[in-house]
């Protein structure tokens, strides 16, 4: 038992692995840590996911395919999933886990002794559990647990398009109680967006009512009530929703220098905050005007130089970054430089031309980036000038078709997740062995679920052998 519990253990660290397209059981056990630490209870279900789908696999006697972790990485990801549906009940998650888990082992399982009969070079890679996912969406609307347009209203609001969203959000026809808070807080920030905030606040309050644990909406209405100047009513807000900028404002408007170190707490908790280096600056203006002025100097720069999703991004985002960043360092040196380059380019983007931050301000566009680069830098295909033509004629299509795919995905109803790479990657693979010069940058399989370095050293062997086969076939004498 042990040692199968161990296995088992292994087999699904590799699936954690394969998010950042590292086959290595250390470097998915980082990435798990990661993702616990960013959401626990999201984790939970890809754990369940990725265990669930790891366990059919190896009674469907799929032993070759479960060590490049190809089963975990789509259980794991179906579980992820549910962070997009926050207003679907608990119970509904559970059992649609475990029939998505049963989608995606069916379609690797068929497709896979398939692709073997036709003795074709070919997987699904991560497209299973992108029909794993749209088939619960299906089931979910079709059981009045999800309201597909309330996706395009919060899709809008983090392009920064509250107008949209209002709009979106207002169309929605929710026929459960989870359904309508979830409207109502969405509605709640599109109006405090466009800085109706007597409209915004009496959505959120009626998200607190349907839902009294809802944090975001506690929020949401304190900074409603902070804005119209009702400033007690703010102040009990922000304290049930431990909104520390908040209240750092509050007790500054007070003067009570002691209680505006709230200031500090926000800023441990969202270190690109601009507004609470300059709410900070100003409690330290008549103590200490030096250090005042420096802060107010660091408020100005985040301000100019970096996008409000940007400013968002939390202390605990950023460390599980740095574990995921550590997890692709251990996998391997050239994948690091492939995402540490990728992460420095689009800061650097960001801080020249901030508005810039509309178009990367979803996160599943950097994912399919990311993965894209990291395919092609070395492990599908063989690193070189026709290689880094192709990714970068890949990554440039990717972008360009975002939002016009990503739209219109969602007037079904179905989340963009991370198709676009799996369709690049899989086109790819089918496209190549068709031209000679095409067939020559691929690498088997086989080969490429493992590294960029232990690919290089595939073909340093393979180009090895071939010389001695061109000598041995020489004539004699």
């Amino acid at each position: 038992m042990e040692v199968f519990t161990l296995e088992i253990f292994k087999l699904v660290m590799r699936g954690y692995g394969q998010m950042f397209l590292a086959n290595n059981i250390t470097s998915g056990l980082l990435f798990f840590i990661g993702l616990l630490i960013l959401s626990p209870l999201n984790t939970a279900w890809s754990l369940l996911g990725a265990v669930v789908s790891t366990l059919l696999a190896k009674f469907a006697g799929m032993k070759a395919e479960m060590q490049s972790g190809l089963f975990g990485v789509n259980g794991a990801l179906l579980g992820l999933s549910w962070f997009i549906f926050p207003e679907v009940p608990a119970m509904g998650k559970l059992i649609l886990t475990l029939l998505g888990s049963l989608i995606i082992v069916f379609f690797l399982v068929v497709s896979t002794k398939i692709f073997k009969r036709i003795r074709f070079g070919l997987t699904l890679f991560a497209l299973p559990y992108i029909f794993a996912v749209w088939f619960n969406v299906l089931i979910l609307s079709a059981a009045e647990l999800y309201e597909p347009i309330d996706m395009n209203g919060w899709n809008a609001l983090a392009l920064q398009k509250p107008d949209q969203a209002k709009i979106h959000f207002e169309e929605s026809k929710p026929r459960s109680t989870r359904g309508r808070w979830y409207q109502e807080d969405g509605l709640g920030w599109a109006n405090y967006n466009i800085a109706d905030y007597k409209k915004a606040s009496s959505h959120f309050l009626k998200a607190i009512k349907l839902e009294p644990t809802l944090l975001d909406a506690y929020s949401g209405a304190g900074w409603c009530e902070f804005n119209l100047g009702h400033y007690k009513q703010a102040e009990l807000l922000f304290k049930a929703a431990n909104t520390w900028n908040g209240l750092g404002w509050i007790y500054a408007g007070k003067g009570n220098l002691q209680e505006a170190s709230c200031f500090n707490k926000c800023i441990l908790s969202t270190p690109l905050n601009s507004d609470a280096y300059l709410g900070l600056s100003r409690t330290y203006q008549t103590e200490s005007p030096k250090y005042g002025s420096w802060l107010a100097g660091i408020s100005n720069w985040i301000q100019k130089s970096i996008s409000p999703a940007m400013q968002s991004v939390s202390s605990i985002q950023i460390l599980s970054w740095v574990l995921f960043l550590i997890g692709i360092l251990w996998h391997s040196r050239t994948s690091f430089f492939i995402s540490f380059s990728l992460i420095i380019i689009l800061i650097t983007l960001f801080s020249i031309a901030p508005s810039t931050g509309k178009s990367f301000s979803d996160m599943n566009l950097f994912f399919n980036l990311l993965a894209l680069l990291l395919a092609f830098g070395g492990q599908y295909l063989r690193m070189g000038l026709k290689t880094s033509l192709w990714g970068t004629v890949l990554a440039i299509s990717i972008v360009a078709i975002w939002e016009w795919l990503g739209s219109t995905l969602r007037l079904i109803g179905l989340p963009i997740l991370c198709l676009p790479f799996n369709l690049a990657l899989v086109g790819t693979l089918i496209i190549f062995p068709w031209f000679r010069v095409m067939r020559e940058m691929l690498i088997p399989l086989e080969v490429a679920t493992s590294s960029p370095e232990e690919v290089n050293l595939w073909l340093a062997k393979a180009q090895l052998v071939g010389s001695c086969w061109k000598k041995l076939e020489e004539p004699v004498g």
